[in-house]
């Protein structure tokens, strides 16, 4: 499930063409990922590059705007993930 560890080396993480690095480095489709963050801009660029996105929230991160907290699925847990069934 897990695949890969990637610093800023790979691009900023508020650039939609970092995310598109990553899949082709793992060999995989933007649109087969799932990229966590606690930081809206970059779920925004997750997004542009067709990745799905879930925001985490944790004690101690930045507010979140209604609107933002509308839009991205939110979790603050592994354990609220669903990964679609492989059969």
């Amino acid at each position: 499930l897990f695949d890969g560890h990637f610093d800023t080396k790979i691009g900023p993480k508020v650039e939609s063409e970092s995310y598109r690095r990553i899949a082709a480095s793992i060999g995989c489709a933007t649109n087969n990922i799932l990229f966590l963050t606690d930081v809206p801009r970059e779920a925004s660029a997750a997004e542009e590059a067709d990745t799905h996105v879930a925001v985490v929230t944790r004690p101690g991160n930045a507010g979140l705007t209604d609107d933002e907290k509308s839009y991205y699925s939110l979790i603050s847990s592994f354990t609220e993930l669903f990964l679609p069934s492989s059969t």
